[in-house]
């Protein structure tokens, strides 16, 4: 799976490249980095497992590309990083199980690491303000993680501060981080903020 998506990232990175090419004037390439900041919220858990049990909010950083296929169609592709720390007082036990809530308790399992590798398409329907939807992988960076398909989707601003330079403002819903400990996936709502530079 790790694979295919590697080729997939990469083949959309190409063909947005290529569109790139054939853009007309006024229609930039740009690359954005920034800090992400993730809330973990309830939803499909199983073995009466409850996703603020297992996750505390997860901090992060990604780097995304946009690609215009017109003036207000882009294509994105973005990768990051992402921890998210364990809820500390909660053994760290299988599934099965269940928890153990104790506040006596030493120590949670260690945190869950991800690089997330996504690619969407951005449409802004003014001048600065767009929506946004994105789908990949998470993979795993140790074995606490699980590898797995995430989607997210969400809204934003582009506030240009000079000809080249802007601040990105976005605020997303995402699903599908797993991990060893829980067999549901993680849903959250996330913000990011970003410099953005426009070529």
């Amino acid at each position: 799976m790790q694979t295919k998506s590697i080729r997939l990232f990469l083949l959309l990175m190409l063909f947005g490249a290529s569109t790139l090419v054939k853009a007309q004037s006024g229609n930039k390439m740009s690359i954005s980095i920034g800090p992400d900041v993730g809330t973990p919220f309830n939803t499909e858990h199983t073995y009466q497992v409850h996703t603020r049990d297992i996750y505390q909010d997860g901090l992060g950083g990604n780097i995304r590309a946009e690609l215009p296929v017109t003036a207000a169609l882009h294509l994105t592709a973005s990768v990051g990083y992402v921890v998210y720390h364990s809820n500390v007082k909660y053994f760290y036990l299988t599934p099965w199980q269940g928890t153990i809530n104790s506040s006596s308790a030493p120590a949670g399992p260690p945190p869950y690491k991800y690089i997330p590798l996504k690619a969407g398409l951005r449409y802004y329907y003014s001048k600065y303000l767009y929506v946004g939807a994105e789908a990949g992988d998470a993979v795993k960076v140790q074995n606490q993680a699980v590898s797995s398909f995430i989607y997210s989707g969400g809204v934003g601003a582009a506030i240009p501060f000079g000809i080249h330079h802007g601040l990105d403002i976005g605020l997303r819903y995402e699903s599908g981080y797993k991990n060893i400990d829980s067999d549901f996936k993680m849903a959250q709502l996330g913000i990011g903020f970003a410099y953005k530079y426009t070529f």
